[in-house]
């Protein structure tokens, strides 16, 4: 099995294509997608955690959001930014 979260950030790669061709600016596709408060991105953690420990992800996809959300020390301006 390959590696989910890389598969699906893979799908929203192409929507961002299409809306680009469509005339979105990418500054407008980004604010769209990415505006997260700090409440959902705790949300997106605790869902990774425990994700991780009942076996629904595994050990790589779980390392990949763990980056992709921010380490240790989360902030929602890197994840916004």
């Amino acid at each position: 099995m390959g590696n989910r979260i890389k598969e699906a950030i893979g799908r929203y790669e192409i929507r961002i294509s299409k809306a680009l061709e469509n005339g979105k600016t990418q500054a407008e596709i980004a604010k769209l997608a990415l505006a997260d408060s700090m409440l959902e991105l705790a949300t997106y953690q605790g869902a990774q955690s425990k994700a991780f420990a009942s076996g629904r992800i595994n050990e790589e996809e779980a390392a990949l959001l763990y980056q992709l959300l921010g380490r240790e020390i989360p902030t929602v301006e890197h994840f916004n930014g």
